[in-house]
């Protein structure tokens, strides 16, 4: 219904239906626009009667006042001019203000940015005539008497105008200048003459001449760029995300006035333009750029504790399980299980640093490699990819070591002295973090506790908006057993369930059953008269948003007071205590001998605990949706707390028994801890322990006891047998409710699995002799050649052997793809046998007019791929990777916006993603074809991928592709490769998946240890 509809409806008791021309008077002055009545008739009003005009205005002003839009005076009302500008056609036809202007803005420049001379000059243009013209407020008044409504961008621009004139002439920096030619073009761009504003039809016009050509750019965020330096400290710059030379910007960053809410840069002709917000978030950065060199590993670890989390991005009464709060080393568990390369890290084959870094040649390579090893570090990845190589840097002692060897070796080749090592004389502080008790008593009772837990009350399903399917439901009672048995017993008794394991396969609906659960505990909690706890939920960044759909989904009526999300764009400023200091950051004064900080030096960053009163972030009946991020970095506020449930979703983000967010997990205080993951085992069954000690501490003992117990005291899960790892899945029982889609999902598609390598009748794929090609010439050329020059080695090493793995894995991609100028005439799409065999894979599905997915994690290669289809089908496929961005920055495409668009497209489409990019929170059902390029060396990982397409939603048959690169004269590596990922994933065999190929086996199996 439009307002004039609504108005039409409203009974308006007594008015005087002859008496439309009393209306209120429109008095508008510099900030607002004032709509008065004399005293008499306004009190009409109020009583509800008075003249027809007025009344249909002061509904209307009545309802932008409820709106916030409006403010009621003793004898009307006040808009400001902001809102007047913005409002709609519709309202302020009622409201008896001017039209919108319809001409056009002529820009005169004067002078140069770099003068106060500068200066921009406005003139109105109707028709073929310029006008003189005068502005109050959202007023234009243009020649002698034609007044008119101006718009929110036209308002921008003529105040921007008109308080620029009014500078001083020593007040016309550079700075300033350029601010008001990037208030301009902002205004210029947000302004589509295609498309109407809020106001309607009218757009702004404006000419700014030769300023026409320039770009203006809005950043959405700051983030940090870390740059090692030969001293050993870092640089950090900020990254705000944007088009434009880094190192241009550097010159730059003068521009931004410390004195003004905003700021603005200019880059050649582009103007980067920065909010109150933004630019608080550069100087934030620009205030503390160096990191000395012992707080380098601090910092790369824990950023947030350098920097404000609300201005920057980033990715008391403790529970009974911590011991306080004091310094903490995050490789203190890994130095007490199992060390060396036992593994490839989660991004690849990882080989040693030191390989990768004795080929650097010059200062430059150095940094860039610095750069890359110091972004995995913070994001706490275990390698990182450099020139095609896989490097892996979970030793950082080591690695850094390798780092300075190279700067030493670089420098004495360009006869350069290296530089004397200073520190910065800072005050020494240490990070700090929640210290934990491993050794937690349990209850050998707790067993046939928690599989006798019942059902106290049941399941109200009539209330949902959908029903749940079988295997949901009977995943909701579970939960919800178990959560209302948590209720039961005080905190510290070793015989209470305290949390759970939901280890469901992918797609089949964690989130909904989840949140049916939480429900059912805030009744239960009701009902037996418990105190009244808030709910908080800890996810990856990309699944916020799907945690809110899923509530608007699931219920008519929300079970939650409220829903806060802890993002700096979200709710996290208001919860944030101004002037806090970083909580994972104290001065080594303040800790006692041990290592303990004192209560009374323990800080909070947040508004916990009865003393905020309504503006606690801990309201009774709330849910509370944070990351894992924002638990590492407001670690000591979240433990604080006491929570009801608390819920790890993508629970493998606290895997690591040694990071600082798995402490920190571990260290709240919960009455229940609901873990969901499909993964619960990504690399070995170290990640299901950590799992189990988080949910239900103590239930398997600590580490060390049940490695002795389990694992023969070897802290390793290699040659885990099917009966250890069938003994390990029956301890912990009712604690992890695991099921799978071909269980479960009866009405899901069949899916079915290709590779070019014949395999077993029993196993469950099949052989597709398509899809093994046999190398051509040059490929295997280049793969004889490597393997050549390994044999002729007359001493081989374990780091020889791992480099040679690599580079027979990058071949058997495409045999040019490790040249400096992969992409021309040599690296072309019939060089490589598996780019031919997808070609052949492609060629069918474009036949049946549906979609695929190509999976490549290699940049180059994604790039190329998309060029070779482009030139074959006519198509560009977009592609998806590590750089694709969750959530948009900068007006940016979103990973979901790409998806969205390669779903609508109809017909026969394709998408090119890094298996890396899709692990969580993506449903891409709209394919249902699969193509894996490039294998992940962990099962895991290639299974979420799958695990996109073939999920609830998905209602064609689903088929997955491995194509294979084969050697004519000895089992290739992609054979190989195969072989070793099938029998992993067969391992049904351990606890319930499997970890990743370990490089010993694929060294072993290809022949290349002595």
């Amino acid at each position: 219904m439009g307002i004039r509809d609504f108005l039409r409806a409203v009974r308006l008791p007594q008015a005087d239906d002859t008496d439309r021309t009393t209306t209120f008077e429109i008095v508008p002055d510099s900030t607002s626009v004032n709509f008065v009545l004399d005293r008499n008739t306004f009190a009409d009003l109020r009583r509800g009667s008075g003249p027809r005009g007025a009344q249909e205005q002061f509904i209307l002003l009545r309802m932008l006042v409820e709106d916030g839009v409006a403010v009621e005076l003793p004898n009307g009302f006040e808009i400001d001019a902001d809102d007047v500008a913005n409002l709609a056609l519709e309202e302020s036809d009622v409201l008896g203000l001017p039209p919108i202007y319809p001409g056009e803005f002529i820009t005169e420049l004067r002078g140069n940015t770099r003068s106060p001379a500068f200066r921009i000059t406005l003139k109105t243009r109707l028709g073929q005539h310029h006008e003189p013209w005068k502005r109050t407020g959202a007023i234009l008044v243009v020649g002698a008497d034609k007044q008119f409504r101006i718009t929110g961008p036209m308002l921008s621009v003529l105040a921007a105008v008109e308080n620029h004139a009014k500078l001083s002439p020593e007040g016309r920096t550079e700075a300033a200048n350029v601010a008001l030619i990037a208030q301009l073009q902002d205004a210029r761009q947000h302004a589509d003459p295609a498309e109407p504003n809020a106001a309607g039809d009218a757009v702004l016009n404006i000419d700014l001449g030769h300023l026409n050509d320039w770009a203006t750019e809005a950043p959405t965020s700051v983030s940090l760029r870390a740059e090692p330096q030969r001293d050993g400290s870092m640089l950090v710059t900020p990254d705000l995300g944007i088009d434009v030379d880094p190192e241009a910007l550097e010159t730059r960053w003068h521009h931004i006035d410390p004195a003004a809410d905003g700021g603005v840069i200019r880059v050649g002709k582009k103007l980067v333009l920065l909010d109150e917000k933004r630019a608080a978030g550069v100087r934030e950065v620009l205030s503390n750029r160096v990191i000395p060199k012992h707080q380098v590993k601090q910092f790369l670890e824990a950023p947030g504790a350098f920097f404000d989390a609300s201005l920057v991005d980033l990715d008391m009464g403790f529970s009974v399980r911590v011991k306080g709060v004091g310094a903490i080393d995050p490789t203190e568990f890994a130095e007490q299980t199992s060390s060396g390369l036992d593994w490839f890290a989660a991004n690849g084959l990882a080989i040693a640093a030191a390989l990768i870094l004795q080929d650097i040649k010059t200062p430059e390579e150095l940094a860039e490699v610095r750069e890359k090893i110091a972004e995995a570090w913070e994001r706490g990845d275990d390698a990182t990819f450099i020139g095609g190589e896989c490097i892996d840097v979970r030793d950082r002692e080591e690695v850094t070591s390798a780092l300075e060897k190279a700067e030493e070796r670089i420098a004495r080749a360009i006869d350069e002295p290296v530089p004397a090592e200073v520190e910065t004389p800072v005050e020494k502080s240490v990070k700090v973090g929640l210290l934990l008790d491993d050794d937690v008593e349990s209850d050998e009772r707790l067993a046939a506790l928690v599989r006798d837990a019942s059902l106290r009350r049941p399941v109200d399903y009539g209330s949902l908006k959908r029903s749940p399917l079988p295997h949901q439901q009977e995943g909701v009672e579970w939960m919800t057993r178990l959560m209302q048995a948590s209720l039961d017993g005080d905190d510290a008794s070793p015989l209470r369930i305290q949390g759970a394991i939901l280890a469901d396969d992918m797609g089949l609906g964690k989130t909904y059953m989840t949140l049916v659960a939480l429900r059912e505990f805030l009744r239960a909690q009701e009902a037996a008269g418990a105190t009244e706890r808030p709910t908080l939920a800890v996810l990856p960044l990309s699944l916020i948003e799907n945690w809110e759909e899923e509530i608007d989904k699931t219920f008519e009526d929300s079970p939650f007071r409220d829903v806060v999300v802890m993002q700096s764009a979200r709710d996290l400023p208001r919860f944030r205590v101004m002037g806090a200091r970083k909580e994972t950051l104290a001065s080594a004064s303040s800790l006692d001998e041990s290592g303990r900080l004192a209560d009374d030096a323990i800080k909070f960053a947040l508004r916990v605990g009865p003393e905020y009163g309504p503006d606690r972030l801990d309201r009774p009946g709330r849910l509370v949706l944070t990351t894992y991020d924002a638990l590492r970095d407001y670690q000591l506020s979240f433990a604080q707390v006491d929570w009801g449930v608390v819920v790890f979703d993508e629970a493998q983000n606290v895997k690591d028994p040694s990071s600082i967010r798995t402490r920190a997990a571990k260290g709240i205080k919960a009455r229940f801890k609901l873990l969901a993951t499909g993964t619960p085992i990504e690399n070995s069954i170290r990640d299901l322990w950590c799992l189990m000690d988080t949910a239900q501490p103590g239930y398997l003992g600590t580490w060390r006891q049940f490695s002795d117990r389990w694992l023969a005291g070897e802290g390793s899960d290699d040659g885990l047998s099917a009966e250890v790892g069938g003994d390990i899945r029956q301890h912990i029982g009712q604690f992890m409710l695991r099921r799978t889609k071909a269980e479960h999902l009866t009405g899901l598609p069949p899916k079915t699995i290709y590779t070019g390598i014949e395999v077993a009748a029993d196993e469950d794929v099949e052989f597709d002799p398509a899809l093994a090609e046999v190398m051509p010439d040059a490929q295997r050329v280049a793969y004889d050649d490597e393997l050549a020059r390994y044999k002729a080695k007359r001493v081989k090493d374990p780091g020889d052997a791992l480099k040679t793995l690599q580079a027979l894995r990058s071949i058997s991609l495409h045999p040019h793809l490790r040249d400096d100028h992969f992409g021309s005439a040599s690296g072309e799409p019939d060089t490589a046998a598996r780019v031919k065999a997808a070609f052949r894979v492609l060629d069918r599905v474009r036949g049946a007019g549906e979609k695929v997915i190509v999976f490549v994690i290699d940049r180059r290669m994604q790039l190329r791929m998309a060029m070779w289809i482009q030139q074959r089908y006519g198509l560009l496929p977009d592609v998806v990777n590590g750089e694709t961005k969750a959530v948009s920055t900068s007006g940016a495409v979103t990973r979901r916006g790409l998806i969205s668009r390669f779903e609508q497209t109809e017909g026969f489409n394709m998408i090119i993603m890094s298996p890396l990019a899709v692990g969580v929170g993506l449903t891409i059902t709209g394919a249902n074809h699969a193509i894996f390029l490039e294998r992940h060396w962990n099962p895991a990982k290639e299974a979420q991928a799958t695990d996109r397409i073939y999920r609830i939603g998905q209602t064609r048959p689903v088929h997955v592709y491995m194509p294979i690169a084969r050697h004519p004269q000895v089992i290739s590596f992609d054979a190989h490769m195969d072989a070793l990922l099938r029998q992993k994933t067969v391992v049904k065999d351990a606890v319930m998946a499997s970890g990743v190929v370990s490089s010993n086996e694929l060294m072993e199996s290809m022949g290349l240890t002595s």
